[in-house]
């Protein structure tokens, strides 16, 4: 049994899910990318949580259900997107922790600049929250807020997860012994 720590980068806490790095350049194992991956999907799965709880058992120690709810959308509708993208999340997290994905410039590039847009405006929407007195509601409601920079920080993450390291590029031409 291998005490957790690091090597080449990667979280290993067991033999069973070292890392693995192989001639085709596919990552597995608990990199700190996974792991903030799975944080990330946990604490999204948080918020559809307590919401879920406070439509249908409200409870006192939570935050009332309107804080919850950011936009006009009806709550069926978003709470089957909401189920959709944390599947979604959970998912990807998944095949990153085994490897199923190959690192990718092209696709590190994509996830960023689309996570990087989704933040600045998530950024926004709270500063305009906080800098506007009468701002409209969507702008004062922080839970959602809250949880837009998380979904903005899922998809930086997997941007930095896709990557490439030297130590890929030297697996993908097969000089790594």
């Amino acid at each position: 049994m291998t005490s957790p720590g690091y090597r080449n980068g990667q979280l290993v806490n067991s033999g069973r899910l070292a890392p693995e790095n192989t001639a085709q350049g596919s990552r597995s194992g608990l990199s700190i990318h996974t792991t903030l991956l799975w944080m990330l999907s946990a604490l999204f799965s948080v918020r559809v949580l307590g919401q879920a709880v406070q439509h249908w058992w409200p409870q006192t120690y939570l935050p009332p259900f309107d804080a919850f709810q950011g936009s006009r959308l009806g709550y069926p509708t978003l709470l089957s997107a909401q189920a959709i993208i944390l599947g979604l999340m959970v998912r990807t997290s998944w095949r990153a922790t085994t490897g199923s994905f190959r690192p990718s410039d092209r696709k590190s590039v994509l996830w960023a600049w689309i996570g990087g847009i989704y933040m600045s405006g998530s950024v926004l929407r709270i500063v305009i929250g906080l800098a506007s007195p009468n701002a409209p509601h969507w702008f004062i409601v922080w839970i959602p807020a809250f949880f837009h920079l998380v979904l903005a920080g899922f998809l930086l993450t997997l941007a930095f997860y896709f990557r490439p390291r030297p130590m890929d590029s030297a697996a993908i031409q097969g000089t790594v012994q």
